[in-house]
């Protein structure tokens, strides 16, 4: 038998978070959310793995509150098009359809909502 040291490492920060608490008359309001990399993954104790915008908090009676917005759920898609970044996202946020069309990962688990 033989020992082995090995160092371990961080995970790397592939993408800056960009941190933003969204605002304004949409069903995000309330949610900070940030780009989500290995690094932030693993320190929100999810998969390493994962990419995206994720919510890192839901200000308590907030519309994302009142929606049933969750830490470490994962944006996917708004009104058709893929959230890639949070300025994608804030991008997004400056029309007002009458209809959202919200696609969030849970837990592994896509769940498409529709909110008015």
């Amino acid at each position: 038998m033989q020992e082995v040291k090995l160092k371990l490492e961080a995970p790397p920060e592939t993408v800056a978070p960009d941190e933003r608490l969204i605002d304004g008359r949409n069903p995000f309001s309330g949610l900070r959310v940030a780009n989500l990399s290995p690094k932030l993954a693993t320190g929100l104790q999810m998969s390493p793995d994962k990419t995206g915008v994720v919510v890192e908090d839901v200000s308590r009676g907030s519309p994302a509150a009142r929606l049933g917005f969750e830490p470490k759920d994962i944006l996917i898609g708004l009104n058709g098009e893929n959230i890639t970044s949070t300025k994608t996202l804030a991008a997004m946020l400056n029309d007002d359809p009458g209809v959202w069309r919200v696609e969030i990962e849970r837990d592994g688990k896509r769940i498409r909502q529709f909110f008015r």
